[in-house]
């Protein structure tokens, strides 16, 4: 039983409905099915006429999940591009990066999530974890001092 049949009515209900193209995307992308997933990722890019960085990037994770890099960076950039004051596609960009093994380029795209005042905890911890490991003292606590003002203003 999935949701897939409550998602494509809500679509036959809205058909300008991004979020239910954009689940139905996510949906097909979980169950293995990507080329379906790209065709509903495709049309919620379409009809997205706010222009939410979530559709690019979710589409971007469903190019990266086929493997098909190169398409998912392209995305990936895109979405730095078009929305230039938002940490989350440098936070996606450093996953794909993690689980290619660029360790390096990934911490780099965590720094510009920090640049931009991201206020997700785990880009902190990893960074932190990251940087203790490798010795730079300074920087650990610098951003461990950012964390702890993050986590005091729960």
């Amino acid at each position: 039983s999935t949701p897939i049949p409550y998602f494509e009515k809500s679509i036959q209900l809205d058909s300008n409905y991004v979020v239910g193209y954009q689940n139905l995307g996510t949906c097909y992308s979980k169950l293995g099915q990507l080329d379906k997933a790209i065709f509903y990722m495709n049309k919620a890019m379409l009809k997205d006429k706010k222009k939410n960085p979530n559709v690019l990037l979710t589409m971007a994770q469903v190019y990266n999940d086929k493997k098909d890099y190169v398409k998912a960076d392209e995305l990936i950039d895109r979405a730095k591009r078009e929305f230039p004051l938002s940490d989350m596609p440098h936070i996606l960009h450093s996953n794909f990066l993690i689980a290619r093994g660029d360790t390096l380029n990934s911490v780099q795209q965590l720094s510009y999530a920090v640049d931009k005042n991201t206020a997700n905890e785990q880009v902190y911890k990893y960074l932190i974890q990251y940087y203790y490991k490798k010795g730079n003292i300074t920087e650990a606590d610098r951003l461990r001092k950012i964390l702890d003002k993050i986590s005091a203003n729960k």
